[in-house]
């Protein structure tokens, strides 16, 4: 990422925040910090399974928490996710542009082929001649 921000010029930060947070929803953190990731692979497990009328039966705070983990769990796929295709889009984008370039380099280097051809050509000739 640092090697396309210098390339383009562009201000790319990137923040780190404390696993299962984001900076929009900062109460995750309240609640989930203190939790092992086992734990809460257990309750969005247990969420995901669970019939919704068997999810409403459980009591509120077993439900919120069933229903918050898998929330939070979900998001931090979701951003992985999206993370991996950026850094996809930019490895394409990278790679189309070392292409390009390679084109570009080789008709250059076909014209200048072509003219030392014509100048070589000419100057067997007599056609073109230096001063003398």
């Amino acid at each position: 990422m640092q090697k396309l921000a210098n390339e383009t010029g562009l201000h790319i930060s990137v923040c780190h925040l404390p696993p299962g947070t984001s900076k929009w929803n900062k109460i995750e953190h309240r609640l989930f910090s203190f939790m092992p990731r086992r734990v809460l692979d257990v309750y969005r497990r247990r969420a995901v399974v669970e019939e919704p009328y068997e999810l409403r039966r459980h009591p509120a705070s077993l439900r919120l928490t069933l229903l918050a983990s898998f929330g939070v769990l979900r998001m931090q796929e979701i951003t992985d996710t999206l993370v991996d295709l950026l850094l996809e889009i930019v490895h394409r984008l990278e790679l189309k542009a070392e292409r390009k370039a390679d084109k570009e380099l080789l008709e250059d280097l076909k014209r200048v082929h072509s003219l030392w051809y014509q100048m070589t050509a000419a100057l067997k000739t007599g056609r073109l001649s230096f001063m003398r």
